[in-house]
């Protein structure tokens, strides 16, 4: 959950509360040259709307990014180059 930069400098009394919450796709795999460590691939986000000046909209749609998009074409254009 994510509450903006600009509303943390505000007291509650003054500034209603605003929500997101953030959900991020990733998938995991190992480095070959270093073994104690992993590597992280980012798949895609997914943000949903919780509070908006204190009013709850939760009924609004969340808005997701899908980062694999057109992952295959650029394997096959970087298996040319």
């Amino acid at each position: 959950d994510f509450i903006p930069r600009v509303q943390t400098l505000f007291p509650p009394s003054i500034a209603p509360s605003t929500l997101v919450r953030a959900e991020v796709t990733t998938r995991a795999s190992e480095r070959s040259s270093s073994p104690n460590r992993v590597g992280l691939v980012f798949e895609g986000v997914k943000l949903q709307p919780i509070e908006f000046f204190g009013q709850s909209v939760s009924s609004l749609p969340p808005l997701s990014v899908d980062f694999t998009f057109g992952q295959g074409i650029l394997d096959q254009v970087v298996s040319f180059v």
